[in-house]
């Protein structure tokens, strides 16, 4: 039910009236930011809502399975489907996967894994896929991480 600015017993008071006035300048942005408002021959276009993306990565410190995800429409989708990857690729069949990174749209995401002289892992994101890798290389290696590679990278949209 639509909240009722005015009612014919009574004035309208300045919270109603300064609700109104914030509810008709929100419509007049989006009218005029979809072409409408103007003379445009009775079409008035449609509203395009940004659509956003996440992602996010996964990891089991113990086993080294990793799972990585992009362009999920909700940030829930991505961290399951992670996690999911991750399991899938745990030789070990444990089930130890963590969401260790969620990232948003525009940005990338990267999982660095060092082997020796034990396993660890690096991760970062970035609006830029190599500075997301730079930085996952570079967390792998500070955690004590030998010959650290990048395992995964993914960008959202």
């Amino acid at each position: 039910m639509l909240p009722q600015f005015f009612s014919p017993e009574r004035e309208p008071g300045k919270r109603q009236v300064r609700a109104l006035k914030t509810s008709c300048s929100v419509l007049s942005l989006l009218l005029a930011s979809c072409g409408g408002g103007g003379d445009s021959g009775g079409d008035i276009g449609s509203i395009v809502l940004p659509s956003f993306n996440y992602g996010a990565v996964a990891v089991d410190i113990n086993s080294g399975a990793a799972g990585i995800t992009a362009n999920y429409p909700s940030q829930r989708r991505a961290n399951d489907e992670a996690l999911n990857q991750c399991r899938i690729s745990n030789i070990f069949a444990t089930t130890a996967c963590q969401v260790v990174l969620e990232f948003e749209s525009g940005r990338c995401a990267a999982l660095a894994r060092g082997l020796t002289p034990r396993l660890v892992f690096g991760w970062a994101s970035d609006r830029r896929a190599g500075n997301a890798e730079a930085q996952a290389l570079s967390q792998c290696t500070s955690r004590g991480g030998g010959n650290c590679s990048i395992a995964l990278r993914e960008c959202n949209s």
